[in-house]
């Protein structure tokens, strides 16, 4: 336990906030997406997601998937946090993770993923994923 110190300054850390979003469709299957060489941790399995922006949290996750992918999602709800604490403060990451079911479209992918595919429960806790991907994974299917 910290004693009581009267000098101590707090130092006001400001996340940048993303999101990711597990998405099920009719069959129970989650969608992956498969990053490209444009982007960061390229050729690594994915989620749909991305930065917030100007707007409510569902609505950016929503948005996201969209032009990510060209689905429409439905039943988004919150499952999950994550925080990436970096050595300059500024550039910590707070990553919020949802589960969603499809509502309607087909996949049409923006550069930022090279390939997809629709996996069952059993086979998308084998893919090779960040920890906090994994998180959410396991949060979406649990709450499912």
């Amino acid at each position: 336990m910290n004693e009581y110190n009267p000098d101590h300054v707090s130092v006001i850390v400001n996340f940048r906030v993303g999101q990711k979003v597990v998405v099920f469709n009719s069959n129970n299957e989650i969608l992956f997406l498969k990053r490209s060489n444009k982007c960061a941790r390229a050729g690594g399995w994915d989620f749909p997601g991305g930065a917030l922006e100007e707007e409510e949290a569902e609505e950016g996750i929503v948005r996201e998937t969209r032009e990510e992918t060209g689905l429409e999602i439905e039943d988004v709800a919150p499952i999950s946090l994550i925080t990436h604490l970096r050595d300059d403060p500024q550039s910590s990451i707070l990553l919020i993770g949802y589960k969603a079911n499809l509502k309607s479209g087909e996949v049409r992918l923006s550069w930022e993923h090279d390939q997809y595919k629709w996996v069952s429960v059993e086979e998308a806790l084998k893919i090779d994923l960040p920890e906090g991907h994994r998180k959410f994974l396991k949060a979406a299917i649990k709450n499912r």
